[in-house]
Protein backbone atom coordinates (compact mmCIF):
# COMPACT_ATOMS: atom_id res chain seq x y z
CA UNK A 1 0.00 0.00 0.00
CA UNK A 2 2.43 2.55 0.99
CA UNK A 3 4.65 1.84 -1.86
CA UNK A 4 1.49 1.94 -5.22
CA UNK A 5 1.23 5.56 -3.14
CA UNK A 6 4.59 6.70 -3.72
CA UNK A 7 4.58 5.01 -7.24
CA UNK A 8 2.13 6.99 -8.35
CA UNK A 9 3.47 10.49 -7.37
CA UNK A 10 5.54 12.34 -10.13
CA UNK A 11 9.12 12.19 -10.09
CA UNK A 12 10.71 15.35 -9.17
CA UNK A 13 11.53 17.94 -11.80
CA UNK A 14 15.28 18.84 -11.73
CA UNK A 15 17.04 22.01 -12.81
CA UNK A 16 20.03 21.55 -15.15
CA UNK A 17 22.08 21.51 -12.44
CA UNK A 18 20.96 19.03 -10.34
CA UNK A 19 20.94 16.68 -13.68
CA UNK A 20 24.49 17.78 -14.08
CA UNK A 21 25.25 16.42 -10.58
CA UNK A 22 23.03 13.02 -10.92
CA UNK A 23 24.20 12.17 -14.54
CA UNK A 24 20.29 12.32 -15.65
CA UNK A 25 21.35 12.49 -19.28
CA UNK A 26 23.66 9.27 -18.96
CA UNK A 27 20.96 6.81 -17.95
CA UNK A 28 18.42 7.96 -21.07
CA UNK A 29 21.20 7.41 -23.30
CA UNK A 30 22.50 4.01 -21.90
CA UNK A 31 18.65 2.66 -22.42
CA UNK A 32 18.38 3.99 -25.51
CA UNK A 33 21.95 2.21 -26.38
CA UNK A 34 20.34 -1.25 -25.38
CA UNK A 35 17.57 -0.83 -26.63
CA UNK A 36 18.89 -0.18 -29.88
CA UNK A 37 21.76 -3.23 -29.86
CA UNK A 38 18.90 -5.82 -29.02
CA UNK A 39 16.74 -4.24 -32.00
CA UNK A 40 20.14 -4.83 -34.21
CA UNK A 41 20.51 -7.97 -32.95
CA UNK A 42 16.48 -9.51 -33.59
CA UNK A 43 16.98 -7.75 -36.98
CA UNK A 44 20.43 -9.71 -37.78
CA UNK A 45 19.00 -12.78 -36.60
CA UNK A 46 15.98 -12.29 -39.10
CA UNK A 47 18.72 -11.75 -41.86
CA UNK A 48 20.86 -14.83 -40.77
CA UNK A 49 17.77 -17.03 -39.56
CA UNK A 50 15.81 -16.42 -43.15
CA UNK A 51 16.22 -13.44 -45.43
CA UNK A 52 20.22 -14.84 -46.56
CA UNK A 53 19.24 -18.76 -46.80
CA UNK A 54 16.18 -17.54 -48.65
CA UNK A 55 18.19 -15.67 -51.23
CA UNK A 56 21.18 -18.34 -51.57
CA UNK A 57 18.53 -21.11 -51.73
CA UNK A 58 16.76 -19.16 -54.66
CA UNK A 59 13.49 -20.85 -53.04
CA UNK A 60 11.72 -17.28 -53.75
CA UNK A 61 11.96 -14.82 -56.40
CA UNK A 62 13.54 -11.17 -55.94
CA UNK A 63 9.71 -9.66 -55.49
CA UNK A 64 8.75 -12.63 -53.50
CA UNK A 65 11.57 -11.70 -50.93
CA UNK A 66 11.26 -7.82 -51.31
CA UNK A 67 7.09 -8.45 -49.99
CA UNK A 68 7.98 -10.36 -47.40
CA UNK A 69 11.10 -8.73 -46.19
CA UNK A 70 10.81 -5.10 -47.80
CA UNK A 71 14.12 -3.12 -47.36
CA UNK A 72 15.00 -5.02 -43.60
CA UNK A 73 18.44 -5.06 -44.72
CA UNK A 74 18.95 -1.30 -45.24
CA UNK A 75 17.45 -0.83 -41.85
CA UNK A 76 19.86 -3.25 -40.66
CA UNK A 77 22.77 -0.98 -41.95
CA UNK A 78 20.82 2.28 -40.69
CA UNK A 79 20.20 0.80 -36.99
CA UNK A 80 23.89 -0.31 -36.50
CA UNK A 81 25.28 2.99 -38.08
CA UNK A 82 22.96 4.84 -34.86
CA UNK A 83 23.96 2.09 -32.32
CA UNK A 84 27.31 3.17 -33.46
CA UNK A 85 26.64 6.42 -32.56
CA UNK A 86 24.51 6.44 -29.67
CA UNK A 87 27.38 4.24 -28.07
CA UNK A 88 30.38 6.82 -29.14
CA UNK A 89 28.07 9.36 -27.61
CA UNK A 90 27.53 7.34 -24.18
CA UNK A 91 31.19 7.13 -24.08
CA UNK A 92 31.42 11.13 -23.69
CA UNK A 93 31.29 13.33 -20.23
CA UNK A 94 27.29 13.79 -19.47
CA UNK A 95 27.59 17.36 -20.43
CA UNK A 96 28.80 16.85 -23.83
CA UNK A 97 25.93 14.14 -25.04
CA UNK A 98 23.93 15.98 -26.71
CA UNK A 99 21.77 13.41 -28.82
CA UNK A 100 19.94 15.95 -31.11
CA UNK A 101 22.35 15.80 -33.89
CA UNK A 102 22.04 12.20 -34.05
CA UNK A 103 18.66 12.24 -34.29
CA UNK A 104 18.16 14.71 -36.38
CA UNK A 105 20.83 13.02 -39.25
CA UNK A 106 18.64 10.39 -39.01
CA UNK A 107 15.31 12.34 -39.75
CA UNK A 108 16.51 11.87 -43.75
CA UNK A 109 15.81 7.74 -43.54
CA UNK A 110 12.77 8.27 -41.64
CA UNK A 111 10.97 7.44 -45.46
CA UNK A 112 13.02 4.10 -44.97
CA UNK A 113 10.68 3.17 -42.06
CA UNK A 114 7.63 4.07 -43.45
CA UNK A 115 7.80 2.34 -46.53
CA UNK A 116 9.23 -0.98 -44.69
CA UNK A 117 5.69 -0.30 -42.07
CA UNK A 118 3.09 0.07 -44.97
CA UNK A 119 4.95 -2.86 -47.17
CA UNK A 120 3.82 -4.93 -43.43
CA UNK A 121 -0.01 -5.94 -45.47
CA UNK A 122 1.61 -7.15 -48.51
CA UNK A 123 3.77 -9.02 -46.71
CA UNK A 124 1.12 -10.87 -44.82
CA UNK A 125 -0.39 -11.08 -48.05
CA UNK A 126 1.96 -12.91 -49.32
CA UNK A 127 2.77 -15.30 -46.62
CA UNK A 128 -1.03 -16.17 -46.44
CA UNK A 129 -0.66 -17.15 -50.44
CA UNK A 130 2.02 -19.21 -49.79
CA UNK A 131 0.16 -21.09 -46.69
CA UNK A 132 -2.58 -21.83 -49.41
CA UNK A 133 -0.31 -23.63 -51.87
Amino acid sequence: PASSSSSSSPPPVLDEEDCLLLDCRKDPITDLTRTETTFVSNLRAVVRVFVQPLKEARVLSAFELASIFSNIEYILALNEDLVSNLTTLSERRSQDQIIGPIFFHFTEFIGVYLSFAENHPRALDTLSDFKKT
